[in-house]
């Protein structure tokens, strides 16, 4: 490949996966730099947290399990006075490739995946996601931004590539919030044609199965085409109880919730 694509890669500590995805490819600088802040709202019934990270000049945050995005209504005149908005938006998430692009205020935006929205037109509106292991992604530039929910059957289908073709300038900046981390996020062998020759496949000690890094997947096609800071630095859903995860507690779980406010 001609030339270096630098990836500023921010997060607490390296997994035992390591780096091995970039290393034959790209040249990567680590900063060792913990920028996570924590909000917590109080409510009639609860203290709702949620986390952010310090220095992402976008309003956004991830949700702990003291929010179930399941009862959003139960929590959303509480949230919306503290956001200044009046309504809080969602998506009908159906693991596809859909984008939608956000103009105006709508109580939901139909069948999609992610949003995407001009950064200037300041409409404070409230974009939500729902995640329960997959991976809430933000992707921006100074005038653009992508708000994305990926599974391995959207990242498969190409939903990262998708939200990068909205984009009239180059992407400058990837914000990953909780999500299940590399060796805890088993997927069937069956998907291997879908990744082959891909080196975020992970060994499994069940040859049925095998673990699949989402966020170096994510990481991996955007860094072919852009210079990125990556911020990356919170909790595995699986491994941490402060978040619902569906592979550790079943379907029946809540769900998380993520925002970016536009």
């Amino acid at each position: 490949m001609e030339g270096d694509v630098l990836i500023y890669f921010v997060h607490r500590e390296l997994s035992r996966a390591g780096v091995f995805v970039l290393e034959n490819c790209y040249s990567l600088t680590l900063q060792y730099t913990c920028m996570i802040q924590s909000t917590k709202i109080s409510s009639e019934n609860s203290e709702l947290e949620f986390l952010s990270y310090s220095d992402f000049e976008c309003k956004h945050g991830f949700f702990t399990r003291s929010f179930d995005a399941k009862n959003i209504t139960l929590y959303e005149k509480t949230l919306c006075d503290f956001f200044a908005v009046k309504k809080i938006a969602l998506l009908e998430q159906q693991h596809t490739t859909n984008i939608v692009e956000v103009t105006k205020q709508e109580e939901s935006y139909g069948i999609a995946d992610g949003y995407y929205a001009k950064r200037d037109r300041n409409l404070k509106i409230v974009l939500g996601i729902k995640t329960a292991d997959c991976v809430p992604v933000i992707i921006a530039n100074d005038q653009e931004i992508a708000f994305l929910h990926v599974g391995w059957k959207g990242l498969a289908l190409g939903i990262v590539q998708a939200a990068l073709k909205k984009f009239s300038s180059p992407v400058t900046s990837v914000v990953f919030g909780p999500h299940a981390c590399v060796l805890n996020y088993e997927v069937g062998k069956d998907i291997l044609p879908t990744f082959i020759n891909s080196p975020v496949i992970a060994p499994h000690s069940d040859l049925t199965k095998c673990y699949l890094n989402m966020q170096q997947s994510i990481q991996t096609i955007i860094a072919h085409a852009h210079t990125v800071t990556c911020y990356s630095n919170m909790p595995c859903t699986i491994q941490n109880n402060q978040f619902f995860s569906v592979r550790r507690e079943g379907s029946g779980t809540g769900r998380n919730l993520s925002f970016i406010i536009i």
